[in-house]
């Protein structure tokens, strides 16, 4: 895991190892559970930033007739290939859920936000900072979350969990109703 971390040095000759965290966008299940969040933020010493918009009507449409789109082409390119059921079915469910979703906004049933998460673990050595990193991706993973690096671009998730800054990391923003 080269270039996903980086070190602060401390004024009495510590060194801290960091690594910064996001949830991409297609990380998240169908349904989260109540709490998930909760582990995350009891995993030791981690800064988390969540990064709230609300979509307007228009924007939120659009997302969803481009989302419902390439279901749409999915569904054509695995009927093609000959997918199984299970893949076609889970793809109907999807394409289902989107319609719905968005007959809800234009009738004002729902609303669409995207959220970014964004996090940055710390630990006294890079042993024990990859302990953490993994114990937080197995046990997001057990709640069919994914959570990735921002490899290559450490300053930007670092400075995106700062409050000085805005989300610098875009794939770790997700539209939610």
């Amino acid at each position: 895991r080269e270039d996903d971390y980086f070190t602060i040095k401390q004024n009495f000759g510590g060194t801290v190892y960091a690594r910064p965290l996001h949830i991409p966008s297609d990380g998240y299940p169908i349904l989260l559970e109540t709490g998930w969040f909760q582990m995350l933020i009891n995993s030791g010493e981690i800064d988390i930033m969540t990064d709230i918009h609300k979509l307007t009507k228009k924007e939120a449409i659009k997302s969803y007739e481009r989302q419902i789109k390439q279901v749409e082409a999915s569904i054509s390119v695995q009927s093609a290939r000959g997918a199984s059921r299970e893949v076609l079915n889970d793809l109907h469910t999807k394409f289902q859920a989107l319609t719905r979703l968005m007959n809800e906004i234009q009738i004002d049933m729902n609303d669409s936000y995207y959220i970014g998460i964004n996090g940055v673990v710390y630990a006294n050595s890079l042993r024990s900072l990859n302990q953490i990193c993994n114990a937080i991706e197995d046990e997001l993973a057990n709640k069919m979350i994914k959570i990735t690096t921002t490899f290559g671009r450490v300053k930007k998730g670092y400075t995106t969990v700062t409050p000085l800054k805005k989300n610098q990391i875009p794939e770790s923003m997700r539209n939610f109703d």
